[in-house]
């Protein structure tokens, strides 16, 4: 079922964007239908998407739990155009993550956010959280290292939309959420 809610959503992108063929040249993967072998190399198709830029954030802290971030990728104010050429990239990328590392995400066809974790060793996850959103114009993708806890956290907490916003609740005070989509800008 989740497979098929990757595949529609892009949809919903596409009807935010325009309806124009793209321009922008977007990297393609050489074998379109082979799954990721790690979620790193995800993460490094999905920060090779035309437009995006490096940033600089050490962690991701709500409460006691925690993401260190290693590697950290985003584009704000895109046009419609980059839009559509943003999230279709992304989503052809996402679709061949394998289904059992995908933890929590949701779409609402304004954006889509995505956490997903794989266990390196003992007390150790490579983590992915990706998010983007037609109508504010962004997009980031996120890697770092997890613990259990964290991972099992992200995996049982809530998730909330409202419009553009994606919250995700780690613990009942506001302090200790994931703001998916505004904690990049």
């Amino acid at each position: 079922m989740m497979k098929t809610l990757l595949r529609i959503t892009p949809l919903a992108l596409i009807l935010l964007a325009s309806c124009t063929p793209a321009n922008q040249s977007q990297p393609v993967a050489e074998d379109s239908k082979q799954e990721f072998a790690s979620i790193k190399d995800a993460y490094i198709q999905l920060s090779q998407i035309s437009g995006v830029t490096e940033d600089t954030i050490p962690v991701i802290k709500f409460g006691k739990y925690e993401v260190k971030v290693e590697n950290n990728v985003g584009a704000t104010n895109l046009d419609r155009e980059q839009i559509k050429n943003t999230g279709d990239t992304m989503f052809s990328i996402l679709d061949r993550v394998p289904m059992e590392y995908i933890v929590n995400g949701a779409t609402n066809n304004l954006a889509a956010g995505f956490v997903y974790a794989n266990q390196l060793s003992t007390d150790k996850n490579e983590v992915l959280i990706v998010a983007c959103s037609g109508e504010a114009g962004m997009y980031y993708a996120t890697y770092g290292i997890a613990n259990d806890s964290t991972v099992y956290a992200l995996r049982l907490c809530p998730l909330s939309m409202q419009g553009q916003r994606f919250t995700l609740t780690l613990e009942d005070t506001p302090d200790q959420q994931i703001h998916l989509i505004n904690f990049y800008e």
